[in-house]
C-alpha cells in the first residue's frame, strides 16, 4: 500500500484504517472480511446493519439459491437484490414463485482522479477510499442499474 499510494490525498487515514482491521486478529478469513466491511462502512459514515447468516438463520444444510430463499423467508423479504454475477446462479421465476422479486445490480463505471494519469477501473474499495472523500465515495453507491 505504501509504494503504490503514499502520495494519494487519503492515504495516511486508509492506511490506518486497513492496517487495525489487518492487524486485528482472526480466526477466519469471514470474520476479516467482516471486520473490513464494518471498518469501511465506519470510515464513510454509512449505517449498517451485518447480519452473519450463521448466527441467525440456522439453515447450513441448504445451499446457493435455496439458502437464500430461505433467509428471504425468514426475514419476510419481497424483494432480493444480488451482484450482477448471480444472474448465472439465481433464477427470477424461482424466486417469483415465492413472492420474491428478484433483482441483478450492475455498478456503473465512476472516474475519479488517480495521480492524474490514465484511469485505471474496477480496482478496489481501498483504491477509491485513498483518492475520495467519504461524501464522494457515499454519492458514488448512487452508480448503479438494476438487471
Amino acid at each position: 500500500l505504501a509504494m503504490s499510494y503514499s502520495k494519494a490525498p487519503h492515504y495516511k487515514a486508509v492506511y490506518a484504517l486497513v492496517e487495525g482491521v489487518v492487524n486485528e486478529p482472526h480466526d477466519t478469513i469471514a470474520t476479516l472480511g467482516t471486520a473490513s466491511v464494518v471498518a469501511c462502512c465506519n470510515y464513510m459514515g454509512l449505517k449498517k446493519e451485518l447480519v452473519l447468516k450463521a448466527d441467525r438463520y440456522h439453515n447450513n444444510e441448504l445451499r446457493s439459491q435455496e439458502r437464500v430463499l430461505d433467509i428471504c423467508r425468514q426475514e419476510g423479504a419481497t424483494t432480493y437484490v444480488n451482484a450482477i454475477g448471480g444472474k448465472e446462479l439465481y433464477s427470477v421465476d424461482d424466486f417469483a414463485a415465492r413472492g420474491i422479486d428478484l433483482k441483478f445490480i450492475k455498478t456503473r463505471l465512476v472516474n475519479y482522479e488517480q495521480f492524474g494519469g490514465e484511469f485505471v477501473p474496477w480496482l478496489s474499495i481501498i483504491d477509491i477510499m485513498m483518492f475520495n472523500e467519504p461524501d464522494r465515495i457515499m454519492g458514488m453507491f448512487a452508480a448503479y442499474d438494476f438487471c
